[in-house]
């Protein structure tokens, strides 16, 4: 593109946005010096430097349930005016959407760069965040305006903005989702996986476990997957409106987990702060940071609104950058296989019902869960984990599973249910349609290993006289949204559907015991 045509689009586009703030018509913010000259708080530098607005305090963002309607119709001004620019434009909807992940073609190196599966996972989408925070609200001509946040732990119905009008003049609707109804978001998902994520000490696996990867597999994952549409599959996802809303959460939650302290830092390895990332800025220049730089969001500028900014500097040495299987001598293994320590042989399919899959546990294995009479090589048991090999899915479905360890088939009591629920599945990035096939950062070089940290289930189901290590089983029920009233039967269908065409297999479930 020639430097006369980059100006002419540039300067469209801020004309775009300041007409946006001012209720003008695109023609009207081109004409007049005054009305030109408010262009200067669309874009930081693009006017002489009396122009530019100097912030004395950070930018605080907001729960989108706090914003009101002029804060919304930024919003919607901002987000549309990206979307109204050409997407070969590093500040349009399409182009930012297709940094996290792209179908089509790779035609900027920025394209593509999602990272999952790895400790990286929360610093580069802060980074990612942050430079889509600048284009909006550059696009939006509005100096104040914050990326917003959907907390869904308190508020699990998709934010009312983002649903109504459902039409084509909303710039904040999507018509592919699956909670355009007013349906909520499961409390096992956006409560309960939350709190064991948050309860999680080390950041890097410290053993196989750790609170980034948690929190990465649910709610971050499960959610994606509930809500459905675009925002199901890795390189559709940013397309939502309402992906920016879920991850901003997603970075909330991790300060809320830093300030909780009792150990809780990030990683300190030279590795892993000096990884650099790329990213396209306001002014459609590319950027790059490294995790050392995007670690700390006060250094940003910004902060939440019900959380305080955690410490500088607070660290941990990593022992991996990535997240590892679990393999090794060191483990005791229950498996669903007879034969206990093969590998797995075939896939196993899982529809839209529960599934209780009964585990084989050898003798000589015994003792460390448990099981009367069994020698035991360890002294003292370590972690007790839950291991699910080839968890996969040509396309992911509307739904995910609650997963439960020795729950009776004939139990109803929703609190004694509880005691058993472990976690539910993360299908994001599983699919075999999409997902990993674009170049994307994710680890599943091998068929995929989802890891479950169950010794509290464990200790939990033994304090309440409900633990039988001599008869494991897991079991996995469908878990959906809550449909609003009369809507369980078209919920259900939609289900059935969708797990025909989701073809959900694994090939093996283990429970394992590592020394410590």
């Amino acid at each position: 593109m020639s430097i006369s045509k980059k100006n002419s689009s540039r300067r469209k586009f801020l004309a775009v946005g300041a007409a946006a703030c001012l209720g003008l018509k695109t023609s009207e913010a081109f004409a007049g010096g005054r009305r030109r000259k408010r262009c200067c708080f669309v874009v930081p530098n693009c006017c002489p430097p009396p122009c530019v607005p100097v912030s004395p305090s950070l930018k605080v963002r907001q729960n989108i349930a706090a914003f009101n309607p002029i804060q919304i119709a930024s919003l919607r001004n901002g987000v549309a005016a990206m979307k109204a620019l050409p997407d070969s434009d590093p500040r349009s909807w399409r182009f930012q959407a297709n940094i996290h992940g792209t179908m089509g073609p790779v035609s900027s190196p920025l394209f593509n760069q999602c990272q999952h599966g790895t400790l990286l996972f929360l610093a580069w989408h802060r980074g990612y965040l942050y430079y889509f925070e600048r284009i909006l609200r550059a696009a939006a001509g509005d100096p104040n305006l914050t990326l917003p946040y959907w907390d869904w732990s308190t508020s699990p119905m998709l934010p009312e903005p983002y649903r109504s009008p459902p039409s084509t003049s909303n710039s904040l609707y999507d018509d592919t989702r699956n909670i355009n109804d007013g349906s909520a978001l499961p409390p096992e998902v956006v409560v309960d996986d939350l709190n064991s994520a948050l309860a999680q000490i080390p950041f890097p696996p410290s053993g196989f476990v750790g609170f980034s990867r948690s929190l990465e597999g649910s709610p971050h994952g499960a959610i994606h997957g509930l809500i459905g549409g675009r925002m199901r599959s890795v390189p559709t996802a940013a397309n939502d409106p309402i992906f920016w809303l879920h991850h901003g959460n997603i970075d909330r939650v991790w300060n809320r987990w830093l300030n909780l302290n009792s150990g809780r830092v990030n990683p300190s390895d030279a590795a892993y702060l000096d990884t650099p990332y790329s990213y396209a800025d306001e002014n459609g220049n590319t950027v790059t940071h490294t995790v050392r730089e995007l670690s700390n969001s006060e250094r940003l500028g910004y902060c939440y609104d019900d959380v305080p900014n955690p410490p500088v500097g607070s660290s941990a040495s990593t022992r991996s950058l990535v997240m590892q299987s679990i393999e090794g001598p060191q483990l005791l293994r229950a498996a669903s296989d007879s034969e206990g320590e093969a590998p797995p042989t075939e896939l196993k399919s899982l529809g839209f019902k529960a599934e209780t899959i009964k585990l084989h546990l050898t003798p000589q294995h015994g003792a460390a869960l448990g099981a009367k009479g069994a020698a035991t090589d360890l002294e003292k048991p370590g972690q007790i984990l839950l291991q699910i090999e080839g968890l996969s899915v040509a396309e992911v479905p509307n739904f995910t599973y609650a997963v439960y360890l020795n729950l009776p088939d004939d139990e109803v009591d929703p609190a004694q249910i509880k005691r058993h629920y472990v976690a539910s599945l993360n299908f994001f990035g599983k699919d075999t349609e999409h997902g990993g096939e674009h170049g994307h950062q994710h680890t599943h070089d091998k068929a995929p290993v989802d890891i479950f940290d169950v010794t509290a289930v464990v200790a939990r189901l033994q304090k309440a006289d409900r633990w039988n290590p001599e008869a494991i089983s897991v079991t996995l029920r469908p878990l959906t949204p809550i449909p609003p009233k009369d809507g369980e039967e078209n919920l259900r269908q939609r289900s059935v559907a969708a797990a025909e065409k989701a073809q959900i297999q694994y090939q093996r479930i283990n429970l394992l015991v590592t020394s410590e």
